[in-house]
């Protein structure tokens, strides 16, 4: 089964120990139009935080603060 989560970019910072990369912080957020079945947390936005650090000049511009993603977790094939 897969579930959906919307994540909204509520940080973005410098990483300290290299200028090309940034810290990136991604919090959920309300979602109504996942159907109820398909959210992670399904009375709330759930507690998380995701917490990543790029270097992709191409993505960086893309992830900038205040944006919203969507995150799909299904299960992985071994």
């Amino acid at each position: 089964m897969a579930f959906r989560i919307k994540f909204k970019i509520t940080e973005s910072t410098d990483y300290f120990f290299s200028p090309a990369t940034k810290r990136i912080v991604l919090t959920p957020v309300a979602d109504p139009d996942t159907p109820l079945k398909d959210r992670f947390a399904s009375a709330s936005v759930g507690a998380a935080s995701l917490t990543v650090f790029c270097d992709n000049p191409a993505a960086l511009s893309a992830l900038t603060l205040g944006r919203e993603f969507y995150f799909d977790i299904t299960p992985a094939r071994n």
